[in-house]
């Protein structure tokens, strides 16, 4: 063996032999520290980390002096992130320098001044001696005191309060809504949920014949009537249980479909009947409409069935479609040469042509914007409609819009057609609106089903302006 290599192994030897020494230091090190009795009392309230490098950093056994400590910079996670990942990582030959570690200057350039310890300046604005004599919950008592009076001495000017938030609405509600001020029959209980039990297929006639009163006030809009389907949430039922509490505008307020509101839902809605003391108008007028075919396993039916009303039998005359061409032909939309919104194409069967007849529709319109959406659920999904609506819509053109009802969907579109037609929008179970204007034509293809032609017959003759493109 060569005296190179002879020198080598001896370097080696001599360097694993040091860095067996400094291991075993620094273990010798940190098993003081942890042996210590101000460690072992301290880790009662903090973590073991946070109290080792205390008692680095400090240099002392004194406890108030560590408790303030681990008070100052326990609360930055930043510090106590790096203690966790770190400080047991670190070659710590002697306390001397540990202390000189954690003391010297912060420099960007070093890779190890991000392990250096910052006093918190979260508690500098306190004013109290964290070394006074006393326990230590009593100083914490003090810390959190001494915070929420500095919390609410300050002006926070940069957020705004739920009450501004309720005067801006407010104001925005007295300058454009609308306060229509409606007549409420005498047949009705004002103060009371009213409950009227009906046919399926006269239930939206029905519904506007309590609006005909005032024949010139306007239609119903969405935030009068709610159509329940099987998803709506509790707290759209709640919202509009609330508006009818708080009305002020004369309106007149329906929850259609009431048999369809989940059990659950309807015990939270009669436990809010029996809260209404803080109600601010306490003759608010509120029906609540179900299909007697399907109000068998109702709560809320059941619930409500006290206050329930027996309605007069419609009229025959054609009252009802005379009130809808009255106030919906008074808005005419310039898109259509009929001056209608929108447009139905319909057959007993498929094949007969009615998409072709719906292109036809959008080409007599000039500058339009033509989007189709299908819908092949059995149940009708508003918010699909919205969703697609909102990412479709151009602002700068007339948009039309083509929606084609398939064979397959079953349920749901007679309070579809209802609610563009008469109330002007549609509202899905998340909360999201869409609210029909001038800018937008709506052309709804359909196919009738046999078994619920009455139905939908019924709808369209009622609802659409007689503006129905029938195919056979």
């Amino acid at each position: 063996m060569s005296n190179d290599e002879e020198d080598d192994n001896s370097s080696i030897e001599e360097t694993s032999e040091d860095d067996d020494e400094a291991e075993k230091s620094e273990k010798n090190h940190f098993e003081d520290l942890r042996s210590s009795e101000a460690y072992k009392t301290l880790c009662e309230d903090f973590e073991p980390e946070v109290v080792l490098a205390s008692l680095i950093e400090c240099g002392t056994q004194d406890i108030d002096d560590l408790t303030g400590w681990c008070l100052s910079d326990h609360l930055d996670d930043q510090v106590q992130d790096i203690l966790k990942g770190q400080l047991l990582k670190m070659k710590i030959e002697s306390s001397s320098a540990t202390a000189e570690f954690f003391s010297k200057p912060s420099d960007e350039k070093s890779p190890t001044s991000k392990f250096r310890f910052q006093p918190s300046t979260n508690l500098a604005r306190f004013s109290f001696d964290l070394k006074a004599e006393g326990h230590l919950s009593d100083k914490l008592k003090e810390i959190w005191n001494q915070f929420l009076a500095k919390v609410e001495s300050l002006e926070i000017t940069d957020y705004l309060s739920f009450q501004s938030l309720a005067r801006c609405l407010e104001e925005l509600n007295e300058k454009h809504g609308r306060n229509p001020e409606r007549k409420f029959s005498n047949t009705f209980s004002s103060g009371s949920a009213n409950l009227v039990v009906c046919c399926e297929e006269e239930m939206y006639e029905l519904a506007l014949s309590f609006y005909m009163l005032d024949y010139d006030k306007p239609l119903p809009c969405l935030d009068e009537i709610l159509i329940c389907q099987n998803d709506t949430p509790l707290e759209q039922i709640e919202l509009i249980c609330r508006r009818a509490f708080n009305d002020v505008s004369g309106k007149i307020y329906i929850v259609m479909h009431a048999e369809r509101i989940k059990f659950d839902n309807g015990m939270q809605i009669e436990q809010l009947f029996k809260n209404t003391t803080v109600s601010v108008n306490h003759k608010y007028r509120l029906i609540f409409m179900a299909s007697k075919e399907h109000n068998d396993n109702s709560y809320i039916v059941t619930s409500f069935d006290k206050n329930r009303i027996q309605v007069a039998t419609l009229p025959r005359d054609g009252t009802t479609a005379k009130y809808l061409l009255h106030h919906l032909q008074s808005q005419p939309i310039s898109a259509d040469p009929d001056t209608a919104r929108m447009r139905i194409v319909k057959s007993l069967q498929a094949g007969n042509g009615k998409s072709l007849v719906a292109q036809r529709l959008s080409q007599r319109i000039q500058n339009c914007e033509r989007r189709v959406l299908q819908l092949h659920d059995s149940d009708v999904c508003y918010n699909k409609i919205i969703s697609t609506w909102m990412r479709q819509i151009k602002r700068s053109k007339i948009n039309v819009f083509h929606l084609d009802l398939t064979p397959a969907v079953r349920n749901g579109r007679a309070d579809l057609i209802f609610s563009l037609s008469v109330l002007g929008g549609l509202a899905d179970s998340s909360g999201q609106v869409w609210l029909c204007s001038e800018e937008v034509y709506y052309i709804i293809e359909l196919t009738s089903i046999p078994d619920k032609a009455t139905e939908l017959d019924k709808v369209l003759f009622v609802f659409l302006l007689l503006h129905t493109l029938s195919l056979s």
